[in-house]
C-alpha cells in the first residue's frame, strides 16, 4: 500500500548531484554484439536474469579505452547502461548507477553523458528490486558526474 504519510516520504532528503561537467559528455562508438548476446544481470534480491545486449559502447577517458555493455530499453527505445565506477560506495550509490543514451547513428557514433547518471530505486528503499551492473561494466576510474549517493538512503 502507498502511504502518503510514510516517514520515508515525509522526511525525504533532497537529491545531490555533481556539478555539471562537459568533460563527462563523451563521444563513443558502437560495437554490435553477435546475434542473441545475453548478459546475466543479477538483481539486489540475488535473482539472476538473462537480458539481451545489442552491443557495447566504447569510449575513451584521458586516453584510456572504456567499454560498457548496453541493454535496449524497450520502453524508451534507447540504450540502458548499468555501470559502477570508482566513486561507488564513497560519493555515489554502492552497487552502481543507471544511464540512458541514444542509439548510435548509421556511422556507429554515439554520445554518453554521465552528467545524467542516476541512482536506481533500490538506493532509496530496501523494497525495490533493481538490477546490479554486471562485472564487465565496472569502471576503475571515478566518474564524478550525475547523481550522488542519497543521504537518506538505507545503504
Amino acid at each position: 500500500m502507498w502511504d502518503p504519510d510514510a516517514p520515508t516520504r515525509r522526511h525525504f532528503q533532497r537529491l545531490d548531484y555533481f556539478a555539471h561537467d562537459p568533460r563527462w559528455r563523451v563521444d563513443g562508438h558502437w560495437e554490435p554484439a553477435p546475434d542473441a548476446h545475453v548478459l546475466a544481470i543479477q538483481e539486489v534480491t540475488g535473482r539472476v536474469c538473462d537480458e539481451s545486449s545489442p552491443g557495447t559502447v566504447v569510449f575513451s577517458v584521458d586516453g584510456h579505452e572504456q567499454r560498457l555493455a548496453a541493454l535496449e530499453d524497450l520502453e524508451t527505445h534507447d540504450l540502458f547502461i548499468l555501470f559502477r565506477d570508482a566513486t561507488a560506495g564513497k560519493t555515489t550509490y554502492g552497487p552502481g548507477r543507471f544511464l540512458h543514451a541514444a542509439k548510435p547513428g548509421p556511422d556507429g557514433r554515439l554520445v554518453i553523458d554521465f552528467n545524467y547518471a542516476y541512482n536506481p530505486p533500490c538506493a532509496f528503499t530496501p523494497f525495490a528490486t533493481c538490477p546490479i551492473p554486471p562485472r564487465q561494466n565496472w569502471l576503475s576510474l571515478p566518474i564524478k558526474a550525475g547523481e550522488k549517493r542519497y543521504r537518506g538512503g538505507h545503504h
